[in-house]
């Protein structure tokens, strides 16, 4: 009889490399995942054309590690092994996921997955509660501030002013707010 030949090729999943024994033909058996990170500024999770690639932000690979996107606020993960992947972005401070912070990815030989992330920038409100003498509505030289004074934010929120009369009410989702004072005793409010 006569003796047949069979090729036989695998990947081996676990170190993504091809047996070198079986076969001359190497195969491709990693994946790659990147994406981009981009400030979603009107929070509809679609990027706009206004709307500009995050740089420096921490992307994260279950089981792989971590990077952070790029110069053009991108990022990648080159050379995966076939297998489930959670991707995650931290967002920086002062910005909020509006599209979700994390991402299942089942990856395969030879395979391309993209993810990507919006964030939106967080705003604040700042201001100065201060002893307006001339009554004109506007802090002039000499008017100091006054501390101990409740401000309050639309939310129910309330912030106590510094010494120098200031309060912030910062990480807030871009919108609109009102901020109310409750004036001290002795005090009567010049501003509307």
């Amino acid at each position: 009889g006569s003796v047949g030949r069979i090729r036989i090729e695998f990947c081996d999943s676990m170190s993504g490399t091809t047996n070198p024994v079986a076969s001359a033909q190497k195969l491709t058996c990693y994946g790659t995942i990147s994406g981009k990170v981009w400030s979603d500024n009107n929070n509809n999770g679609v990027q706009e054309t206004n709307e500009p690639n995050l740089v420096s932000v921490t992307v994260a690979l279950s089981g792989v590690g971590s990077t952070t996107t790029s110069s053009s606020g991108t990022f990648s993960f080159a050379n995966v092994a076939p297998g489930s992947y959670t991707v995650s972005v931290t967002p920086p401070t002062g910005y909020v996921n509006t599209t979700p912070g994390s991402v299942v990815i089942n990856v395969a030989s030879n395979s391309t997955n993209t993810v990507n992330f919006g964030l939106q920038p967080r705003a604040s409100i700042a201001g100065k509660v201060f002893h307006d003498t001339n009554n004109n509505g506007g802090q002039g030289a000499g008017e100091a501030g006054v501390a101990g004074v409740t401000v309050t934010l639309s939310t129910g929120a309330t912030r106590t002013t510094a010494s120098d009369g200031s309060y912030t009410f910062a990480d807030l989702m871009p919108g609109s707010y009102s901020v109310a004072v409750s004036v001290p005793d002795g005090y009567v409010n010049t501003t509307a």
